[in-house]
């Protein structure tokens, strides 16, 4: 059995380590090497224990994590801000359930003053599994394991301008803040109001909206 280490910056020990653990796990089930990352010093010290062939193999999963791509932190998806709220969820349960379901890390960037990306890391296929469950929240389309919920609220036409704000200021607040989809129907007197998400997220969105 060989023993090595890779230093890397103190920076890469979330990207090795993964949500809960996961990059890791997986880094150690692909390679079937050892690896522990040692968070004591001043970098990130990785500790892989194997054969040649596992070590090797560990080392390549590694720089495949934290290689040039991650420099630039990873793969980018813009997203709107309106959407924000439904991509991290009640408490960030939605985030953490992308997460765990995809193996990829994702973190919201908002460094960029009116712009939102969501910020991928980890392996290719976690990272289009990750864009792939993202896009679909997006869309509606997601079945989450956290179970969603539709409310439809009536609310007389006169109301409608008020509830989606000058250029869509406050209907993109409910959604921002509340983590549910919410959507008019003028087509109808009274309008109704439907409220798509998880069950928290919708009680919260059905309480601004009442306001």
């Amino acid at each position: 059995v060989l023993e090595e280490h890779i230093d890397l910056p103190k920076t890469a020990t979330g990207k090795v380590i993964g949500t809960r653990g996961q990059q890791i796990a997986e880094i150690r089930s692909r390679s079937g090497a050892n690896v522990d990352v040692d968070k004591t010093g001043t970098n990130c010290r990785v500790r892989l224990l194997g054969t040649r062939g596992q070590i090797d193999a560990a080392r390549a999963l590694i720089h495949t994590l934290v290689g040039p791509q991650s420099q630039e932190g990873g793969e980018y998806l813009e997203i709107p801000k309106s959407a924000v709220g439904r991509i991290i969820g009640a408490g960030g349960a939605r985030i953490q359930e992308l997460q765990e379901r995809s193996g990829a890390k994702i973190d919201i960037d908002r460094t960029i003053p009116d712009r939102v990306l969501v910020r991928f890391c980890g392996f290719p296929e976690n990272i289009a599994q990750a864009k792939q469950m993202v896009a679909e929240v997006l869309e509606g389309r997601d079945r989450s394991v956290l179970g969603e919920a539709t409310l439809n609220i009536e609310v007389p036409s006169s109301c409608t301008g008020r509830l989606i704000g000058p250029g869509g200021k406050q209907i993109n607040d409910i959604q921002e803040k509340s983590g549910a989809k919410v959507d008019i129907d003028k087509g109808r007197e009274p309008c109704v109001v439907r409220i798509v998400g998880g069950k928290d997220n919708v009680a919260i969105a059905e309480a601004m909206v009442r306001e």
